[in-house]
């Protein structure tokens, strides 16, 4: 296909991709400044970002019975020798990456968590931008890595509308009874503008 093609293909389905009104597509109130903060006191914009971190976690105990509930589910799955796989591209990519890193760490179920990324360990240096809107791609990832009957897919994407991560998770919806965890930011009636979501 020609790259005249192409444009013509993207321009049919171009307002799919129109996120602004997306959260995660939104600078945080408190880092408009960062950049600038960053180069004149270092220390305070760590401290900042430090703080909205901590602020993150000040929310979680009022997501503590939720947490608790899903927990005993993926403790199930291991006790029961069924694997874990986390999916992600880009930043939630390597989210999934240091999760399962900290899991062999810690050696808790060294050999039962898996996690990938769209684009693969390339992705880790320079996003594979296109990778993560190719669904079928996520689809053979999971696949590939030995997902099957019994295991248990987390699905992160920072905004809920990326197709590989979608892709994941349908594809487990279908090879699993357990559940599939869709982890994502933004609130569910801004999703529903999305026609991919």
């Amino acid at each position: 296909m020609s790259w005249e093609n192409e444009a013509l293909e993207f321009i049919k389905i171009s307002h799919q991709f129109k996120l602004g009104h997306l959260i995660t597509e939104s600078p945080h109130p408190r880092t408009t400044n960062l950049s600038f903060l960053a180069q004149e006191n270092l220390e305070e914009g760590y401290n900042l970002l430090q703080s909205i971190d901590l602020e993150a976690l000040r929310l979680m105990p009022h997501h503590g019975l939720a947490i608790f509930e899903n927990s005993k589910i993926i403790q199930d799955c291991l006790k029961k020798g069924n694997k874990v796989f986390l999916s992600g591209c880009g930043a939630t990519g390597r989210l999934s990456l240091v999760i399962e890193t900290l899991a062999r760490q810690m050696n808790h179920f060294p050999n039962q968590i898996i996690s990938f990324m769209a684009g693969g360990d390339y992705a880790l240096i320079k996003s594979v931008e296109s990778f993560e809107d190719k669904d079928e791609y996520g689809q053979k990832q999971l696949m590939e890595l030995g997902f099957c009957e019994g295991d248990i897919l987390i699905a992160i994407t920072e905004g809920g509308e990326t197709p590989f991560v979608i892709a994941t998770a349908l594809q487990a919806a279908k090879v699993s009874s357990r559940p599939v965890f869709f982890v994502y930011c933004n609130p569910d009636e801004s999703l529903r503008l999305i026609q991919r979501s």
